[in-house]
């Protein structure tokens, strides 16, 4: 299965904001359009339409272990067999959204958000998946090198 999702530009991006080299907004927003560039290139695929009608159905069907389920849905949508990207992207995305929508004018809160205390305990949620992401990315390594010999 072909993978087309950008891993340099990912971890790039979630580095940049670790570092405080660019702001809240500014990452939500990149890592948002990230993410749309991926699923409109995924839709663009031949043949996704019929791969995602068969993993909808089996996973109605619950057909699927969670492991399976995982694979496949990273296939789907352009991982390929990067399963710790995966994780890291989708770990990352709730934290993004939220960042770029809280930004946004006309976005209304109960409370006032204050948005560089906000970016923080984000930067530590997304420390976390980072780390898991390394360590889960050394793991597949392992094993990939353990099959090549």
């Amino acid at each position: 299965m072909m993978a087309w999702v950008d891993k340099e530009a990912y971890v790039n991006l979630v580095a940049q904001f670790l570092e405080r080299q660019i702001d809240g907004p500014a990452f939500g927003a990149a890592f948002r359009r990230l993410r749309q560039q991926d699923i409109a290139t995924a839709r663009a695929q031949p043949s996704h339409e019929q791969r995602s009608a068969l993993f909808t159905t089996a996973v109605n069907r619950r057909e699927l272990s969670s492991d399976e389920f995982i694979r496949r849905r990273a296939e789907l949508w352009g991982f390929g067999t990067d399963i710790a990207l995966y994780h890291l992207v989708f770990a990352v995305l709730p934290y993004a959204d939220w960042l770029w929508m809280s930004s946004e004018p006309g976005v209304e809160s109960n409370q006032p958000i204050d948005l560089v205390q906000e970016a923080e305990e984000v930067r530590v949620c997304i420390r976390r998946a980072l780390a898991d992401y390394s360590e889960s990315e050394a793991v597949q390594q392992a094993a990939s090198d353990r099959t090549r010999l």
